[in-house]
């Protein structure tokens, strides 16, 4: 199997050493143990690896890498799908690798990606970390934040907590009550579910709330006039099956909802108009960050 070229400083980002190690392994001189030196070597005959003046950058191959969590939520399938689209139109191709939501998964596919000769990195990550972000930035391919935000790393995405205060303050203004239900605050690592939380305790205001994270207790907390709004159209559904209320409201407007005629209305954001404004991230090798307009569909 041929592998692309790669550089010295990637080789030794693949090995989690430093330049420096790299190079005693290469050159046999300077004090390195011999299991650190064989995996040095290992590596780099496996990316076929080769020293020279002229091997400062590596070839790439139009590829776009995805590393999302699953395909659990419709929201994300819908988005790789439009990435592809998009992709394809500026003449590239995507590979997608899954994490299921463990951060030694994220940095293995993170890794594989990078050897490949990918171009740049679509991430939806479960970690923040200032170590991790160094981790990020080390590699000389541009990398997007989709879904979660990281500090320092350029995102394309919803603004969770505006976009769940502006449902938030639709919602109180015709319901006495609010249920607000998302299982996914019991993780911290769920970093866009923590944001968007933030955003409805900033706008509930005087109206009277519960917060409940657990679906067990959905029931329990039911009063004439109450609304319940989830974190997610996955936990809207659940909800509107589950439990009772005057409305039902959720995030990301999956296409199931209108599929299965549900009355549960969503706050929309454009996979799309995410797809297209990550790629010109890219192209453009830009640091800033894109919100994505949000809007309400009510059913």
């Amino acid at each position: 199997m041929n592998h692309l070229k790669i550089t010295q400083s990637e080789l030794a980002l693949l090995c989690g050493v430093s330049q420096g190690t790299v190079d005693r392994a290469l050159n046999g001189r300077g004090e390195i143990s011999e299991a650190t030196k064989e995996r040095i070597l290992a590596t780099a005959k496996k990316y076929g690896f080769r020293a020279s003046k002229g091997n400062s950058k590596p070839e790439r191959t139009k590829t776009i890498g995805l590393v999302f969590f699953d395909l659990n939520n419709e929201f994300f399938s819908r988005l790789i799908t439009d990435i592809e689209k998009k992709a394809a139109e500026k003449g590239f191709l995507i590979s997608v690798m899954f994490t299921h939501y463990s951060e030694e998964n994220e940095i293995k596919c993170i890794r594989q990606l990078y050897s490949s000769g990918i171009d740049a990195i679509f991430l939806c990550s479960v970690q923040q970390s200032k170590q991790f972000v160094t981790f990020l930035n080390q590699l000389s391919i541009p990398i997007v934040a989709l879904g979660n935000k990281i500090e320092g790393i350029p995102y394309v995405g919803a603004d969770d907590f505006n976009a769940m205060a502006y449902l938030t303050e639709k919602v109180t203004a015709t319901h006495k009550k609010i249920i607000y239900y998302s299982p996914a605050l019991r993780y911290e690592n769920a970093f866009a579910q923590h944001k968007r939380y933030e955003g409805f305790l900033n706008a509930v205001n005087n109206v009277p709330f519960e917060t409940v994270k657990s679906p067990e207790n959905l029931k329990e907390h039911y009063e004439e006039g109450t609304a319940i709004i989830c974190s997610t159209d996955l936990y809207a559904i659940y909800a509107y099956t589950h439990s009772f209320a005057d409305g039902f409201y959720g995030f990301d407007n999956i296409p199931s909802l209108d599929r299965l005629k549900l009355p549960i209305s969503s706050i929309e954001i454009s996979t799309e108009e995410i797809a297209e404004k990550a790629i010109k991230t890219v192209e453009e090798n830009s640091r800033d960050d894109t919100f994505i307009p949000h809007s309400l569909i009510e059913r």
